[in-house]
């Protein structure tokens, strides 16, 4: 017998069978038993997200209901938000999931609260050093930002810093008018 197909009433003993109440009661197990077979299904799935194609990423995320899951973001990308959805999906509005959500897509970055900048209460900046990946997923990132945030807060700016390993060359100097010393000399 496949734990799929199992019929309860026909487990139950004779004299419970013709029992109104037990038929309904094995009637509900075998509906219950037939959702944990399918989330079962997916759990199988969730230890093989690496795996997966594109396309049953994309599915699965429609199945769990990830509403700040991206089709057009690479296969990593898509993993790495997947993973970690139900914790983002637990904290959503907080700064929690839109750091996460910010890890997910540009690999790095923060929420900076207004009062670390001397912004505007309920106002907030991003900051991230991941350059290309800003520049072309900014208008994507808004939209699911606008998904994972508190409604009520606004996002002053995405603030990108960029890193360089060039040398960098400095010099100074200084001349003090305090003092002023003259030299007369005969010499040639």
């Amino acid at each position: 017998m496949k734990f799929s197909e199992l019929d309860f009433k026909q487990l139950l003993p004779a004299w419970m069978r013709k029992d109104p109440t037990d038929q309904a009661l094995a009637k509900t197990v075998d509906e219950l038993t037939q959702k944990l077979y399918t989330r079962s299904d997916l759990l199988k799935k969730w230890t093989h997200l690496d795996e997966l194609s594109d396309e049953q990423l994309d599915a699965l995320a429609n199945e769990l209901d990830v509403s700040w899951y991206y089709s057009g973001a690479d296969k990593e990308t898509k993993v790495n938000v997947l993973k970690n959805a139900d914790l983002v999906h637990a904290k959503l509005g907080t700064d929690y999931a839109v750091n996460q959500t910010i890890k997910d897509y540009f690999g790095g970055g923060k929420v900076v609260p207004w009062y670390e900048y001397d912004g505007e209460p309920y106002h907030f900046e991003i900051t991230t050093d991941n350059v290309q990946n800003v520049a072309d997923n900014v208008v994507v990132f808004l939209d699911i930002l606008e998904k994972v945030k508190r409604a009520s807060t606004i996002l002053d700016a995405l603030v990108i810093t960029m890193k360089s390993e060039d040398p960098v060359y400095a010099g100074f100097a200084y001349h003090d008018l305090t003092i002023e010393r003259v030299v007369f000399s005969e010499e040639a």
